[in-house]
């Protein structure tokens, strides 16, 4: 029997996917500059992750791990990122991102030949291949 389908989180997106991401496989979001790959990618992810208690992990060669997280933590909390990235934060903001500490691979950005390598070792540690 198949694997459920992973909802993405957008109901149009599901529907032309055919019910959503497959389960063991590794999809690419491409496309020029500034169109919102990341942001895509991360809403899937959070929904995915936050919202359906599955694994997911987001690669991006854009964005460093710091902004990835940086932007995961503020549309999760509500927290302005530019408070994130100045560090300006108040102490009703720390209450919020509490909530958020388990977030993040904190290993420094891999180099594109390993993030291949990283990402097989976590399908198989997660069992959903």
């Amino acid at each position: 029997m198949p694997k459920p389908r992973v909802l993405t989180g957008l109901a149009a997106l599901d529907d032309i996917l055919g019910g959503g991401l497959r389960p063991g496989r590794i999809t690419v979001v491409a496309a020029r500059t500034a169109m919102g790959k990341s942001m895509l990618a991360l809403a899937m992810a959070r929904n995915c992750a936050l919202r359906q208690g599955r694994p997911a992990q987001v690669v991006s060669l854009e964005m460093s791990n710091q902004g990835l997280l940086e932007r995961t933590l503020a549309a999760e909390t509500g927290v302005l990122t530019e408070k994130l990235r100045r560090r300006t934060l108040e102490p009703s903001d720390f209450a919020l991102l509490h909530a958020f500490d388990r977030l993040g691979d904190r290993s420094g950005g891999p180099r594109p030949s390993d993030r291949g390598r990283r990402c097989r070792r976590r399908h198989r540690l997660c069992g959903c291949g």
